[in-house]
């Protein structure tokens, strides 16, 4: 657990959460930046940001503020913490920034929609793949036997909000990582293929075909 997380925690909360009001918002960021230049904890939080692992310590209003403090300074963080931040929120707010971290200083010369899954090339980006597709909650069940795992509905949430923020991003690296993710075979393939099929019909008639010529899916490609 960082020190500096735990002593600002509260501070960082008043700040980042709507709830407490814009009066109670402004009057915090004050007092924290504060805090911040007089006591030197954006210093020390630099030294602190490369080892940070747990998630308990902020709200997710928390963790948003911490993620664009990070990319605004050009702080790298521990892929254990996003992988973390990714699995632990639903909120698609913190699933963006925590993987635009894990990808922004990658220079992606691959751009090819067809790659494997456990394959890809982007380390960050093939661990939290395989854990869309290998969910904890699965691996729970490792001892059960192969026809239940057969007869239960796939829980493909997580997959789901993973693809949202891995196309909202719009990167090459991000793109070619939602096509993997769409591509493998599972058993919430079908599932998640449905959910692309909803995405696809939300947009108009450009952007699906942008959407469609970039990510190749068999099924959806081709002018609709």
């Amino acid at each position: 657990m960082s020190a500096v997380l735990a002593l600002a925690a509260d501070f960082i909360e008043r700040t980042s959460n709507p709830a407490y009001g814009p009066l109670v918002n402004e009057e915090y960021g004050l007092r924290l930046a504060t805090l911040w230049e007089s006591e030197g904890l954006d210093r020390e939080l630099r030294k602190e940001a490369s080892e940070l692992s747990e998630v308990g310590t902020l709200t997710a209003h928390g963790w948003v503020w911490f993620l664009e403090w990070a990319r605004a300074h050009k702080v790298e963080l521990n892929e254990k913490l996003l992988i973390n931040l990714v699995e632990r929120w639903t909120s698609i707010l913190i699933q963006v920034r925590a993987i635009d971290i894990g990808t922004q200083a990658s220079e992606w010369l691959h751009r090819d929609a067809s790659m494997r899954l456990e394959f890809f090339p982007h380390p960050f980006l093939r661990r939290l793949l395989i854990r869309c597709v290998n969910p904890p909650e699965r691996a729970a069940l490792a001892d059960d036997s192969a026809e239940r795992l057969r007869s239960e509905t796939p829980r493909t949430r997580h997959a789901e909000s993973v693809l949202v923020s891995l196309l909202q991003l719009g990167r090459d690296v991000t793109l070619d990582a939602a096509s993997s993710l769409l591509r493998h075979e599972w058993d919430g393939q079908r599932r998640l293929l449905e959910f692309y099929g909803v995405l696809l019909e939300g947009l108009d008639r450009e952007s699906q075909n942008v959407w469609i010529e970039r990510l190749r899916i068999p099924g959806y490609y081709g002018e609709r």
